[in-house]
């Protein structure tokens, strides 16, 4: 932890869906619109959420690169921790190896 601490900067942002979800919603907003289906190309007016946060990482990775972006949100089917990817062939970033990939359970490493 001291070592990402000294080594990384993080930026939290804790809810993008305030509005849909204080209303029961888990993915759509107050429109009714599914952001998860706009993170490509958000309107300012109608995904201002999304917009903000595309600008900040923008912003950021014209400062420094940015390494990763974790979007941790819930799932109508899946249960517990799921992860899901990019299969990107043109990614500048490569796949973490198994022995890369830290035990959620135990704090260590797999393999």
């Amino acid at each position: 932890a001291r070592f990402l601490r000294q080594n990384a900067v993080f930026k939290i942002v804790p809810i993008l869906n305030p509005d849909g979800v204080i209303n029961g919603n888990y993915r759509c907003n107050l429109s009714g619109v599914d952001l998860n289906r706009h993170w490509e190309n958000p309107c300012p007016i109608k995904h201002p959420t999304i917009f903000a946060v595309k600008q900040l990482l923008s912003a950021l990775a014209r400062q420094r690169p940015v390494m990763l972006y974790c979007d941790f949100h819930g799932h109508s089917v899946m249960k517990n921790f799921c992860l899901y990817g990019c299969n990107d062939s043109e990614a500048q970033i490569k796949p973490l190896r198994e022995d890369e990939v830290p035990d959620v359970k135990t704090g260590g490493f797999i393999g």
